[in-house]
């Protein structure tokens, strides 16, 4: 499935990127079904780019279809981001904390200047889920 949206943030552009990058932790707790934001490393390794890895802990009503598989511990995935001031981009990967080989999810997140109190976060990526073949999966 792709991915492809956009939101408008009310601040420059520089303020909602390193906003966001330096203060996830803090912009989780506004999240809806986000428990938890754990900084697990975090890495310089050039002036301009800030490397992540995060654990991010979700809450949720799951289907009755998918409970018998899903319990609320499995709601949770690392997010493996690179920040790079450069282009105001953000690309990231994320692992679920359960069927880490059925599941792929990556992509690109852009900060784009609409006016000098206005940014447009363009997000793109790709979600991958391979239920085929699935014990006590229906077809």
């Amino acid at each position: 499935m792709r991915i492809d949206t956009d939101a408008t943030i009310h601040h420059p552009r520089s303020v909602a990127f390193r906003a966001v990058r330096d203060n996830l932790v803090e912009v989780g707790e506004h999240l809806p079904n986000i428990t938890a934001i754990e900084v697990i490393e975090r890495n310089e390794p050039e002036p301009g780019v800030v490397e992540f890895v995060n654990v991010w802990h979700g809450e949720g009503s799951i289907p009755a279809v998918a409970r018998p598989f899903l319990k609320p511990s499995m709601l949770a995935w690392t997010d493996h981001a690179r920040w790079d001031e450069s282009d105001w981009s953000c690309e990231w990967r994320m692992e679920t904390a359960f069927m880490t080989d059925r599941v792929s999810c990556s992509g690109r997140n852009t900060y784009v200047v609409i006016d000098d109190d206005r940014t447009r976060l363009h997000i793109t990526g790709d979600l991958g889920i391979d239920l085929a073949d699935l014990p006590g999966v229906p077809s």
